[in-house]
C-alpha cells in the first residue's frame, strides 16, 4: 500500500464518525459487533467503543488478503 492509499482509507475512516456512516461503503460483519469499510481495492475493519466514542481499527489490507 502506497503512501496516497494509506491517506485516502484514513480520511475515510475519520470521516465515520462524524458522517454516522452516510456516503460510506460500510458492512457490519456476521458474527461480531465489527464493521467493514471498503476504500478502492483495500478494506479495514473496526469497531466502536461501547459508547461509540472511540473507533478501534483490527486491521486493513487489500480485498485478496482481507478476507483469508
Amino acid at each position: 500500500m502506497n503512501r496516497q492509499q494509506a491517506r485516502k482509507i484514513r480520511v475515510k475512516l475519520q470521516e465515520i464518525p462524524a458522517n454516522s456512516e452516510k456516503g460510506l461503503d460500510i458492512k457490519r460483519l456476521k458474527g461480531n459487533n465489527t464493521f467493514r469499510l471498503r476504500v478502492g481495492k483495500y478494506r479495514a475493519e473496526y469497531f466502536f467503543s461501547s459508547n461509540r466514542q472511540v473507533l478501534y481499527v483490527n486491521k486493513i489490507g487489500s480485498r485478496g488478503d482481507f478476507y483469508k
